[in-house]
């Protein structure tokens, strides 16, 4: 029963999440709908991220609970990353490091397995080591930035508010991935594995790329 009421949590945290995470790209940036959005996203994405484990973890899927560590830690660090006053304070100037150092273990440690052939196996399917290393280079991308950070190489608004970007949007695809292509026999027959359910993935990296490169985008756009 617990598992069940794990797993129904999960996709309640989930359909949040990937509604509040839309919702954020919609709502004008800095104010404070955007803010508000954004503190419900953090939180259902950590709850999602939380019973994910927990639920991977029964099963023992290494992917999926390394999927949910990397999608509460990039959330959280996206999250302090706005904050205005953390490059003054030394407390959360270096929590991102901490934060990122026991996740990048754990993306190591994976990786190494794969190279090994050493993966998630389900019996008519095994995934493919690139899998475990995609996940280590986004922890690698993620975790230098946190320790340049702390090191005050990369502290201007422009740097923390790309970070802040891309790892809400990272997290996003992640939940959508999940929730479309992960959860497909919950569709109709018609829409499963079709290029329909990937829609909202790729919706969600077009839209990581335009409000990271805003300002380029409209200068060429204007060019035309």
């Amino acid at each position: 029963m617990s598992l069940t009421v794990g797993m129904v949590g999960h996709m309640v945290f989930g359909g949040a999440g990937l509604i509040a995470g839309f919702s954020a790209f919609i709502a004008k940036k800095g104010s404070l709908n955007h803010i508000f959005i954004g503190r419900i996203y953090v939180i259902a994405m950590i709850l999602m991220a939380v019973t994910g484990f927990y639920y991977a973890y029964i099963r023992a899927v290494h992917i999926s609970m390394f999927a949910a560590v990397l999608t509460a830690y990039l959330v959280a660090t996206s999250w302090l990353y706005v904050q205005k006053k953390i490059k003054y304070r030394i407390i959360t100037r270096y929590l991102p490091i901490f934060l990122g150092l026991p996740v990048f273990v754990y993306a190591s440690y994976l990786s190494y397995l794969a190279m090994n052939g050493i993966t998630d196996d389900f019996g008519h399917f095994q995934i493919p080591a690139i899998k475990y290393y995609e996940f280590a280079l986004v922890t690698l991308i993620a975790f230098g930035y946190d320790l340049l950070f702390g090191l005050g190489k990369a502290h201007s608004f422009k740097q923390r508010m790309s970070q802040h970007i891309w790892r809400m949007a990272f997290t996003l695809y992640i939940a959508c991935s999940a929730f479309f292509e992960g959860q497909a026999k919950l569709f109709p027959e018609n829409l499963q594995y079709s290029v329909w359910l990937s829609l909202p993935e790729k919706l969600v990296l077009g839209l990581m790329v335009y409000w990271l490169f805003k300002g380029k985008i409209k200068k060429l756009w204007h060019k035309f």
